[in-house]
């Protein structure tokens, strides 16, 4: 008896000693392997860090939290940023308990006193940064909604003449880290690059499409590049924000009789060059958007009467030739009382590649699109493999400002709950 009272003490001490308490998680552990399965939503990984100490250092490690992003791949879409009267307001757009409160997200543009904030142009939001114009300030503000920090960057000489033109400007925010391995989720620690884009009038020259870089880690703004075309448009109008597709940023711009271009910007070779649109009559900026196409390049969204039109821009092997080619038709069907004409597109998801519709216009015959009904109305045509439960989106300033989605680094925001820091401003005065 004493002998097995013994082994069983020595059992005891065994099992003690290989976990002994508060003893630091590995990737080997069963709740490692667990909690990584869990849902790439907010709510799971919060509920988890209020369990115990043990487990919040876990859901919170880096390496962890590099592998739940790496297994679940692109971040959910959480909601939408409209500028409002000076503030970045954030509508959220996934249901209880997942669903982050408005005034989480939300804050206020800090401009120099006196300079209209209420003026400010949103440009964009990436990888969990918003970018906003503000151009009586002649500068450009990046904004971390998880922190409250804002970074305010004067603009390059070229793009600071007079008044800024709002409807001539546009830009884009995206990570830059460079790590090997590394997933967008958790970006507001990493480096980053603003591009600005700018239409150039000069005398005998005509218009002509420039841009330049803005780097985190130099301060500084890259030299002037501009497209080695002139632009057919005599004045230049950005509707939409950009759109990511591979290494390559594009925007829509037309002129006033809708004589519209796309403006192509690559990231790492930093060349901007203009290229056609599809060949569709009477093309709008607000009946289009550019999407992600099929094989990895940029493709177009066209509504047209009662369909939607995917295009696809293929390259030839010789990489010197591209022509537009039809890839879908999906057919709509009008509601009761609406006309073809009140259709349009509101807005493009990235992550998702999902288009924003108006609620309550148009139904789809097609088995691999969904199309949901929420409140305040908006619908939201996406495929249905890319997620599982599609989601309502509506932004509270929608007449005023097209909304654009953002990811708001939901894979961290269990962590960041415990550390966010007081919100500050800095102000950066790039050497050029």
């Amino acid at each position: 008896m004493t002998e097995q009272h013994g082994d069983k003490t020595r059992c005891r001490r065994r099992r003690g000693a290989a976990s002994p308490p508060g003893a630091p998680p590995t990737s080997g552990d069963i709740l490692w392997e667990i909690f990584l399965r869990l849902p790439p939503l907010p709510s799971p990984l919060l509920r988890v860090s209020l369990v115990c100490k043990r487990w919040r250092r876990l859901v919170g490690d880096p390496e962890f939290l590099h592998r739940f992003r790496a297994r679940h791949g692109k971040a959910p879409l959480l909601g939408l940023f409209s500028e409002v009267g000076g503030w970045l307001a954030f509508t959220p757009v996934v249901d209880p308990p997942d669903r982050i409160p408005p005034q989480r997200l939300s804050m206020q543009i800090d401009t120099n006193a006196g300079t209209y904030p209420f003026q400010c142009k949103l440009l964009g939001c990436r990888h969990g940064r918003v970018l906003v114009l503000h151009p009586r300030g002649r500068e450009v503000l990046v904004c971390d909604p998880i922190t409250g920090d804002q970074l305010r960057i004067a603009l390059p000489p070229e793009f600071d003449t007079g008044y800024i033109r709002t409807y001539m400007t546009d830009g884009a925010v995206l990570c830059a880290d460079r790590v090997q391995g590394h997933v967008h989720g958790g970006c507001h620690a990493s480096p980053f690059k603003v591009v600005l884009v700018h239409i150039l009038h000069k005398i005998l020259k005509g218009l002509r499409a420039t841009a330049r870089v803005y780097s985190s880690e130099t301060g500084t703004w890259s030299n002037l590049i501009s497209a080695p075309e002139q632009c057919r448009s005599i004045i230049v109008n950005f509707h939409r924000p950009s759109t990511l597709v591979g290494g390559s940023l594009y925007w829509w711009f037309c002129s006033s009789n809708d004589d519209m271009e796309i403006l192509e910007f690559d990231i790492v070779s930093q060349t901007l060059m203009v290229i056609d649109r599809p060949p569709v009559q009477k093309l709008s900026t607000y009946r289009s958007q550019i999407i992600q196409g099929e094989d990895g390049g940029v493709g177009v969204a066209v509504l047209s009467y009662l369909s939607l039109q995917m295009w696809d821009r293929k390259v030839g092997f010789s990489g010197e030739t591209a022509t537009w080619v039809l890839r879908k038709t999906v057919n709509l069907q009008l509601v009761p009382n609406m006309r073809a004409t009140q259709t349009e597109i509101v807005g493009y998801v990235e992550e998702e590649d999902a288009i924003l519709m108006p609620t309550g216009r148009v139904q789809t015959d097609d088995a691999s699109f969904t199309i949901t009904t929420g409140h305040p109305p908006m619908r939201l045509i996406m495929p249905a493999a890319a997620l599982g439960t599609p989601l309502p989106t509506r932004s509270p300033a929608l007449h005023r400002q097209t909304p654009t989605a953002t990811t708001a680094v939901s894979y961290i925001v269990a962590s960041l709950h415990h550390t966010v820091r007081p919100s500050s401003t800095k102000t950066c005065a790039p050497r050029v």
